[in-house]
């Protein structure tokens, strides 16, 4: 992040998410940023991959960050999508896990 605490786009960054099932039902994470456009939102448990960090162990983190469950990565239902916009270029994985 920069000095003011905005992110900067000056090269390519990712995102992780991961779709976590078992046992027939889904996991979902609501988002708890009140300024945020998504805020009060159900998503997936997803996030930011840091620079230099491996997306399946990104995508752990995340998961565990945000719900406290360990998770394995299991499959990866998407990868290395990318767009270019004003903000840089943007890459996803998603990521189908099971719970540990």
């Amino acid at each position: 992040m920069s000095e003011t605490g905005k992110r900067v786009f000056t090269q390519v960054f990712g995102v992780v998410g991961a779709i976590l099932e078992k046992e027939g039902k889904f996991l979902l994470v609501r988002e708890n940023n009140p300024p945020h456009p998504d805020h009060g939102k159900w998503n997936q448990p997803a996030g930011w991959v840091d620079v230099g960090e491996n997306p399946i162990t990104a995508v752990s983190r995340e998961v565990r960050e945000e719900t406290g469950f360990d998770c394995e990565a299991q499959t990866t239902a998407s990868g290395g999508d990318s767009t270019q916009g004003s903000a840089g270029i943007f890459k996803q994985s998603v990521f189908s896990n099971s719970m540990l």
